[in-house]
């Protein structure tokens, strides 16, 4: 039987060159076996495979036909808090040039061609770090521990918590998507704004981030990337529902 298992880590790899692409690919498994390569040959496969499998790294040439990399990570990034992201770049003797202000662009590392693949690893192993240390230990991300903690270890409150949590997040998830339809930023960010709230008490992970994001976009009454962000928050919120249900479970 096939295993279910999510890899640990997950890493895009974005490159136009057929052999640079599956060079990389083939090193980067052998250096990294706990992760998860996808190969995407241009941005807009690179765009789609973001949007399925949702990688933890992005790793990208800079020229690339129909879209750069630089302009399809920031596509990725505005949808998905806390992605890491690495450009390789030919430098400025080159088409590449590197932007003075990699964070203004939300690119974390730039890796000069030819790629020194030390220096490579190197940045990979520092997303990884930035990664570990966002997520916290196993499990912690559910921050069910902290919660029967304030509860004096009183678990039936807490499992009275997790169920009026499984029940009502449905309808809320609901009034979020009504308020985007109806292109409603004001009701969006009242939304978001109480499904943070109560989110906020399970978890400390990306469902966070995503729902914080809903509710900019209705602060700043920009909507346009509102139904894509949606639909991330709704597949984590899968996960975050099973974890839920695991726990109560016990």
């Amino acid at each position: 039987m096939e295993s279910t298992v999510k890899p640990a880590v997950s890493i895009l790899l974005v490159e136009d060159e057929e052999v640079t692409l599956k060079l990389l690919a083939a090193i980067l498994a052998k250096k990294f076996p706990q992760a998860a390569i996808y190969p995407a040959a241009d941005g807009r496969t690179g765009l789609q495979l973001f949007r399925e499998h949702r990688p933890d790294i992005v790793i990208t040439d800079v020229n690339m036909p129909e879209m750069s990399g630089i302009q399809m990570a920031c596509a990725m990034r505005a949808t998905r808090a806390g992605l890491k992201i690495i450009v390789l770049t030919a430098g400025p003797d080159n088409s590449d040039t590197e932007p003075a202000d990699g964070a203004a662009t939300g690119v974390d590392h730039y890796i000069l061609k030819p790629i020194d693949f030390a220096v490579l690893f190197a940045a990979i192993e520092s997303c990884l770090a930035d990664i570990a240390a966002h997520r916290g230990p196993p499990g912690d991300w559910l921050a069910l521990g902290a919660l029967l903690d304030a509860l004096e270890g009183d678990q039936q409150a807490l499992l009275e918590l997790i169920g009026d949590f499984l029940v009502s997040y449905p309808a809320q998830l609901d009034r979020i998507a009504d308020a985007i339809r109806a292109g409603d930023a004001r009701h969006l960010e009242k939304s978001a704004h109480h499904f943070k709230g109560c989110l906020g008490i399970f978890c400390r992970n990306e469902p966070l981030a995503l729902t914080q994001r809903l509710l900019e976009m209705g602060e700043q009454e920009t909507l346009s990337q509102a139904p894509e962000t949606l639909q991330l928050l709704q597949r984590e919120m899968e996960q975050l529902v099973t974890g839920l249900r695991e726990f109560a479970s016990r």
